[in-house]
């Protein structure tokens, strides 16, 4: 019997404020989502952070692109600006070598400035030039299907005026020959001669 009591104070008593008996099962599964949440936090965080060191590599790249190509084109620039200034400031002087040495370097100089110079207005007005050559090109359509228009216009109203004159004179032609017949046929008196053509005219719609 004491052991029976001393079993029995071993469990926890009802009306106190105990944990249950599958408390520690519950509390086991509250520690692994508490620690699967953590770890997928961290997880993201880490994940978020990569993104932002990887976007901040990707605009620093292209800042250094940029930078690179404002820096060659600056370059270009100054050479071709050296260059037309040489061309234009340099001269051989006039009793320096042969007269063909003197000719040669003065006619390079020259096409290296004519051909410096036609390039850098190519590249300038590339985008000018062809914006041109594009609203000509539209001009030009334009007008041709104007012109187009107006030679069609003009040529169905000038098949309309022939068909006229040739439908007038074919009307002519077929009354004069009626009227032939008339007389050849009604070898009558005016009066009856006259009431038979009137009558034939009405007839026929003359």
């Amino acid at each position: 019997r004491k052991e029976f009591n001393n079993s029995r104070s071993s469990f926890p008593n009802q009306n106190e404020d105990s944990v249950p008996i599958f408390s520690k099962g519950a509390k086991n599964n509250e520690y692994q989502n508490n620690t699967l949440m953590f770890y997928r936090k961290q997880l993201i965080r880490e994940r978020n952070a990569l993104l932002r060191k990887q976007e901040i590599e990707k605009q620093k790249q292209a800042q250094k692109e940029e930078c690179c190509r404002i820096s060659e084109r600056r370059a270009r620039s100054a050479s071709q600006m050296r260059q037309r200034k040489a061309c234009s400031e340099t001269h051989v002087p006039f009793s320096a070598g042969r007269p063909c040495v003197r000719n040669t370097v003065s006619t390079s100089f020259m096409d290296s400035a004519n051909l410096s110079s036609q390039f850098d207005g190519g590249i300038r007005h590339r985008a000018q030039i062809e914006r041109a050559k594009q609203m000509e090109e539209e001009k030009r359509i334009v007008a041709m299907e104007t012109a187009s228009r107006h030679e069609d216009q003009a040529k169905r109203i000038a098949e309309e005026k022939e068909l006229h004159i040739l439908e007038t004179r074919r009307l002519a032609h077929e009354a004069a020959r009626l009227r032939e017949e008339i007389r050849r046929t009604y070898q009558l008196d005016s009066f009856e001669k006259v009431v038979k053509e009137t009558e034939i005219r009405n007839s026929i719609g003359l």
